[in-house]
This record gives C-alpha cells, sequence and structure tokens, in this order.
C-alpha cells in the first residue's frame, strides 16, 4: 500500500526533470535520431581530427541545454566527436521516464551510430554522469555479453546502485525503493573493456567510496580510479578533474594503431529538421511552469548566434543544483514515507480494536 502511494513521489525523486526544457527545438548542434515511432533529440559536436566518439548520458535534474557548454567544452579539449543523449519524459523527448526506457533510448542511439554513422564499435566510448552512470553501465555490461567490445567506458560520479545511493541521503526513503534499479555493481563485473571511473570527495550526494567499491569489482585489465580532493557532486575543475584524467586514459588505454586515424561523422540533413509536434511539447512545458515564478534561462542558439564565453558554466558547476533538488526531494518522500507509516499504524490499531470489540 505505502508503495503504490508514494510511487509519484519516488518517481519524482528519480527523475527530477528540468520543467520547462532549457533549450528550444531550433538549438545549435542538436539533432533527432530516430528511435521507432519516436525520435530522440540529442547534442552532437564533431571534430575534424576526432579518432573517437564518445556517447553521453547526463546526470540528473539536467537536460541537453543545462549541459550544452560542458557537453562543447568536453569534445573541443578531448578532441572527440561527442553525442549528448536527452532522457524520455526530459527536454524536448516526450513521455513519462523510467529505468527501462532510457536505457533503450541510450541503446538505440548507439546501435544508430553504428549501423547508420558508420562508426566501430572500438572508436565509441560510454561515457556517464551521476544516473547516466546507469544506462551507461548497463548497456556496457549488455555490449559484453552480446561480444560488441567498445573503445571504453567513463563513470564520473557513479553509484553502486540507487538503492544504495537513496539510502546514504535517507535510510526511510531507501525503504519504498526497488533494489533492482540500476545495479553499477553487478553490472562493471562483466565489463572488461577500459574503465575510467571520476568521483570528488567532497561529493555528499554519492559518496567517492562508490567509486572505489565499483572498481575494486571491475575485472578489466584497464581500469583507473581518479579521486579529486576538492570537487564534489556538482562542481569540479575542468583541466584537472577531467580533461586531464580522460586524456591521459585514452592514451594509456584506448588509443591504438587501429584507431590513430581521424574518423569522419557526416550527419544527413534530416536529423537536424525538427520532427512534428516538437514545439507543441515546448509550449506545453512552458505553459506549465508558467505560475511557478520567472522563467529560467533557455539556452536557444542559432546557425549564425555566436557562443560568447562569458556564458560558460564556470568550473563547469551544473547550474540546474542537482545535489539541492535531489536532497530536497529525499526529505520530501521521508516525510510522505514517515505518514504512510503513521497512516498504516493508525489502520492496525482500529483493526485491532475492531476485532477486540467482535470478541
Amino acid at each position: 500500500m505505502g508503495g503504490v502511494l508514494l510511487k509519484p513521489i519516488i518517481d519524482r525523486a528519480l527523475f527530477p526533470k528540468p520543467v520547462p526544457p532549457r533549450y528550444k527545438p531550433h538549438l545549435q548542434n542538436l539533432i533527432w535520431i530516430p528511435a521507432g515511432d519516436a525520435t530522440i533529440p540529442c547534442l552532437f559536436f564533431s571534430q575534424p581530427l576526432a579518432t573517437h566518439l564518445f556517447l553521453y548520458s547526463h546526470g540528473n535534474a539536467s537536460d541537453l541545454g543545462t549541459i550544452y557548454y560542458e557537453s562543447q567544452k568536453l569534445s573541443n579539449f578531448l578532441n572527440v566527436h561527442f553525442i549528448a543523449v536527452e532522457y524520455c519524459g526530459y527536454g524536448l523527448y516526450p513521455g513519462e521516464p523510467s529505468e527501462e526506457k532510457i536505457n533503450v533510448g541510450l541503446e538505440k542511439v548507439l546501435r544508430y551510430a553504428i549501423t547508420e554513422l558508420k562508426i566501430p564499435p572500438n572508436r565509441i566510448v560510454l561515457f556517464g554522469r551521476s544516473l547516466g552512470t546507469g544506462p551507461s553501465s548497463r548497456l556496457a555490461a549488455k555490449l559484453e555479453e552480446q561480444l560488441i567490445k567498445i573503445g571504453g567506458v567513463i563513470l564520473q560520479s557513479p553509484f553502486t546502485s540507487i538503492f544504495e545511493a537513496a539510502k546514504n541521503l535517507s535510510f526511510a526513503a531507501s525503504l519504498f525503493m526497488s533494489d533492482e534499479v540500476w545495479q553499477n555493481i553487478r553490472e562493471v563485473k562483466a565489463i572488461s573493456t577500459p574503465l575510467l571511473l571520476l568521483h570528488g570527495k567532497q561529493d555528499k550526494v554519492i559518496p567517492h567510496c562508490m567509486s572505489t567499491q565499483l572498481y575494486h569489482a571491475c575485472p578489466s585489465k584497464h581500469k583507473r580510479l581518479k579521486l579529486s580532493d576538492s570537487a564534489n557532486h556538482n562542481r569540479f575543475e575542468l583541466f584537472h578533474d577531467l580533461i586531464k584524467p580522460i586524456s591521459k586514459f585514452l592514451t594509456d588505454f584506448v588509443e591504438s594503431k587501429d584507431t590513430r586515424m581521424p574518423i569522419r561523422i557526416i550527419i544527413p540533413k534530416l536529423l537536424r529538421r525538427v520532427p512534428s509536434g516538437v514545439f507543441q511539447v515546448h509550449h506545453k512545458s512552458s505553459r506549465q511552469s508558467s505560475s511557478d515564478g520567472p522563467p529560467p534561462l533557455v539556452i536557444d542558439l542559432s546557425e549564425d548566434t555566436e557562443v560568447q564565453e562569458g556564458k560558460e558554466i564556470e568550473s563547469l558547476e551544473h547550474s540546474s543544483k542537482e545535489e539541492g533538488k535531489v536532497e530536497t526531494l529525499v526529505r520530501a518522500i521521508t516525510l510522505n514515507v514517515l505518514g504512510v507509516v503513521f497512516v498504516c499504524v493508525c489502520l492496525c490499531v482500529c483493526v485491532c480494536v475492531c476485532v477486540c470489540v467482535e470478541i
């Protein structure tokens, strides 16, 4: 009974999507990858001499708009092609988010990159941050089962499982969460490809000890754990915490004689065409949030609009304030858990009283 009553609140805690979307349909570098009946919005950044493609799954309380500059900088400084994948229910991707839908979406984008964009699997690196480490780890393990070797896996601020991450914030909240949702600790045991784990020691949302557990659980002979003394869950320094360790990881474990030639990715014009119905999704989301106060910053870059350096996210601090939102939602779950427990206790007392009266 409690689980049913709390499901909407728990789902909101797991998937606190930004409302309205932080980007518009004509965002520069936005492409629409076909996936059956739906189209998945993705950011695409390309480099002329890139030898690998990063497939990026973002953190919670974010969408493609909030990670735009972060994605652009990572592509530029790492000299890699970069596709950031939107989650179902987030941004301009209609639907309700769930673990299964997010997993399927990431896999469909990877399959499209391999079959349609002609990217060899060993040139693809899965990169997940926070919540995004769940679908990235799941897909990496699935590819291992299918004997498909990718270039590598990068997990930034990963959790051992959603259940353990929730328990770290609130034990009461974890009582109503499934322990089967995104089990990274189980998935990494199947990963033999190169693995890089990045985590901040000041992270209070997902403790860095979880990265240490994942490191020891992974059987890969080419794995590395990089802990930052100053980084927390949302704030990390671009060069020292990301660019430097990732570059060294690519050089030491991912790049080889077979992957030194640059690969060119040509995006069909069809993928840049905004699907019908997307504008309705955007306007509907905007109307729903119009009563919540001033509208948030919306990134809207047209092809002839110059990106200004002054708009960069300093030190890649996420404007979504994921840490604060998640903690607030966990507190809400805890209060509701206590409320449900109180109601259940009262019902039990009433039943006992009725039984005693009948006796």
